[in-house]
């Protein structure tokens, strides 16, 4: 299924240009109508938008999570795990 994004508006552009006064961006998308029913049941939002809002927050916040765990275990200098067990087990 096709998921068809509109070009930008004149005021997206202005937006995505003047970095300092970046608000937020108008665009127009072809949600299906059952992704959008189960969205709503399941996040228990009101609105489209906080459906959508909420989806970009959970996306960028795995991929953050992703990242960080990709580089566990490869920053020098911290204690190691048996280490952090006698601690615990010293204390």
């Amino acid at each position: 299924m096709r998921h068809f994004v509109t070009p930008f508006s004149a005021v997206a552009l202005t937006s995505m240009l003047n970095k300092d006064k970046v608000y937020g961006m108008k665009t127009t998308i072809d949600i299906p109508n059952k992704l959008m029913e189960d969205a709503l049941l399941y996040s228990g939002s009101r609105t489209k938008r906080e459906i959508v809002v909420c989806a970009l927050e959970e996306y960028n916040r795995r991929h953050r999570m992703t990242r960080l765990s990709n580089s566990f275990g490869k920053c020098k200098g911290f204690m190691t795990v048996s280490e952090l067990q006698k601690m615990r087990k010293d204390s």
